[in-house]
Parts: structure tokens; C-alpha cells; sequence
């Protein structure tokens, strides 16, 4: 059994999605800076590239990084509100389960999105 299977597969990955817009919804900092109807729309693409980093396959899902999250471009994001997105990526992906060393590779390509995001 691979990881995604064993941290529950798509739907997993899902719930750890759902998760995380709850996170931001909740966060004054973050709330206005995301469009979070825009990022559910996107939970396919979000689940894709989440899926790919946890199976090993890193290049694949930095290449997919930008159109995963294009939720954070031109909302005015500042790098506080990206910071504390940054954050709770961090807790969502660890309290699925995720090796510390994967969720350092996925918050790393995530990091590379800082500046568009800032557009």
C-alpha cells in the first residue's frame, strides 16, 4: 500500500482540502485574501497536485502548483496573509499524516508561488 492510500486515498486528500479552506475561512488574516469559492472549485486540481507530492512524484506537482493555487493570485495577499497560508498548509498536511520531509517538499514549491501570489 502507497501513502495516499494509506492516509485514506482521494478522499482523504479531500478532507484534508476541506480542512484547510476551514482554516482559512476562520483566520481574519487569511479570509480576505483568499477567494475560497474559487479554491473549492479547485479542489480537483489542489487534490491532483497534493496526491502527486505525497506519491514521490515532486516535479509533476510543482509543475501543477501554479494552477492549483491560482485561488491566491490578485487578492491583495501580503506576506502575512501568505504566511498564515503557508501555516496552515503546514498543520493540515501533518495532522493527515504526511512525513515531515514531504510536507517540507510541498510547502517548498508552494513557497516558489510567494510572488505571483503578491500580484
Amino acid at each position: 500500500m502507497d501513502l495516499v492510500e494509506e492516509i485514506g486515498g482521494e478522499a482523504g486528500i479531500r478532507a484534508m482540502l476541506a480542512a484547510f479552506r476551514t482554516r482559512i475561512n476562520e483566520d481574519n488574516e487569511t479570509a480576505r485574501a483568499v477567494d475560497t469559492d474559487l479554491m473549492a472549485a479547485r479542489t480537483d486540481n489542489q487534490c491532483q497536485c497534493v496526491a502527486h507530492f505525497i506519491s514521490g512524484d515532486a516535479d509533476k506537482a510543482q509543475a501543477e502548483m501554479a494552477d492549483a493555487h491560482a485561488f491566491v493570485v490578485g487578492r491583495g495577499m501580503d506576506d502575512d496573509a501568505f504566511d498564515a497560508i503557508y501555516d496552515h498548509y503546514h498543520d493540515s498536511l501533518a495532522e493527515m499524516g504526511i512525513p515531515g520531509g514531504m510536507v517540507h517538499l510541498f510547502l517548498e514549491a508552494f513557497e516558489d508561488l510567494r510572488d505571483s501570489a503578491m500580484a
